[in-house]
């Protein structure tokens, strides 16, 4: 059944910071381990329309400092494991009005997004740029910012003030309400786990398959996944004997299109007693990375 889940908090981010062992990174490691996740409001984790990316907001009591956040957020993976993330970027008024909504300007307050500007700027408003690289062609500074407020330098970007627009900041302040939004560069899709019943319970015994649509809508074409990369929370599709292939397309939800149907192999342990949510990742044929979720409920095993 296709989840209709409001909110959802994330219980730890950490189990997916595995990657090179570097100071800086074993820093943000650390420094994950002790942050809160804070969820928006329902459908948060849907993609912003705009970008069709997943966006997360980590609150950190006491604060952080801009490059903290950076490293922790470049070792951030998306729930599922779908795709990389880094300091959300916001290119548009469309983008920047998406994020108040999902989250709210309050949850906003104080956080850092990945804009900075580079050392020896003539000018305050000078110099800005996105730690991705793109354009720096839209802003959404307050009236009188970017400032340089008492001759101070202030280098970085934070979502600031009761609309949530932006305010320059030293990079190495720490805000009372501070953190930071994460942005994850991949699609959010439509999944149902085990289209025929409206419980998706789990035994997590190991043993057989548990059947996941992803579903085609107005904006995913599900026969576009590579059935091959698909995996729910670690577990991949089962594949058919000696073609390899994995997957079937096929109307799994009566509505005239084609879905991909997918059998995952269930494995022992995947899921935890009162764990309640599975997540999906998988690449397009041509590489782009999807994440979609669903609810489920696990049971004692036989």
């Amino acid at each position: 059944m296709a989840s209709p889940y409001g909110r959802h908090i994330m219980k730890q981010l950490t189990k997916n910071h595995q990657r090179r062992a570097t100071s800086i990174l074993v820093r943000a490691i650390a420094l994950i381990s002790a942050l809160v996740a804070v969820t928006a409001p329902a459908d948060a984790e849907e993609a912003a329309p705009s970008t069709r990316h997943t966006y997360e907001v980590v609150s950190v009591p006491g604060g952080l400092s801009w490059s903290d956040a950076n490293a922790a957020a470049n070792a951030m993976t998306a729930p599922g494991g779908g795709c990389g993330g880094h300091l959300a970027t916001i290119n548009s008024a469309a983008e920047q009005a998406e994020i108040v909504a999902l989250f709210g300007s309050s949850v906003l307050f104080e956080k850092w997004v990945g804009g900075y500007q580079a050392p020896g700027a003539a000018d305050a408003t000078e110099g800005w740029a996105w730690v991705t690289g793109e354009p720096w062609d839209y802003t959404n500074w307050n009236p009188f910012e970017p400032n340089d407020f008492g001759g101070t330098e202030e280098d970085a970007l934070v979502l600031y003030f009761s609309d949530a627009s932006w305010n320059d900041a030293p990079a190495n302040f720490h805000y009372g309400n501070g953190g930071f939004v994460v942005e994850f560069e991949c699609q959010q899709i439509s999944i149902d786990i085990k289209p025929d019943s409206s419980e998706n319970t789990i035994n997590n015994d190991g043993n057989g398959v548990i059947p996941v649509a992803i579903l085609t809508t107005d904006s995913f074409d599900a026969s576009t996944i590579d059935a091959a990369t698909a995996s729910l929370d670690g577990a991949g599709a089962r594949v058919k004997g000696k073609s390899g292939k994995a997957g079937v397309l096929t109307d799994v939800d009566g509505d005239g299109d084609v879905d991909l149907l997918l059998h995952i192999q269930d494995g022992d342990g995947i899921y935890e007693p009162g764990d309640v949510l599975a997540r999906l990742t998988a690449l397009t044929h041509s590489g782009d990375a999807v994440y979609g979720s669903d609810l489920i409920r696990i049971v004692p095993k036989n």
